[in-house]
């Protein structure tokens, strides 16, 4: 997930992409076997998606998330490539 966001971001531009958080807890992920992994409940504030909070919340919920919405943070060199001085030091005259 993580890392598809970030390519998405490097592709579309960083200052057009932002990441909205979801409320709730997801379900845990089950193993290979859904008969060994254990019931839990799954949180009833949960919501997976946009499409999920407008139906469940309404428009304004919808509108709230997104406004809370923070910009993808960068990592590696993108982060590296923000710092706003000079990789490369210029060498000084030595005449």
């Amino acid at each position: 997930g993580r890392a598809l966001a970030e390519e998405l971001a490097r592709r579309l531009g960083w200052e057009r992409c932002f990441f909205v958080r979801w409320p709730g807890q997801p379900p845990p992920r089950r193993g290979s076997s859904e008969e060994e992994a254990p019931q839990v409940p799954v949180d009833p504030a949960y919501r997976k998606d946009a499409n999920d909070v407008l139906q469940k919340d309404g428009a304004k919920a919808l509108k709230r998330f997104i406004s809370q919405a923070e910009p993808i943070p960068r990592t590696g060199l993108s982060a590296i490539l923000l710092k706003k001085r000079p990789v490369f030091r210029p060498v000084p005259d030595l005449e």
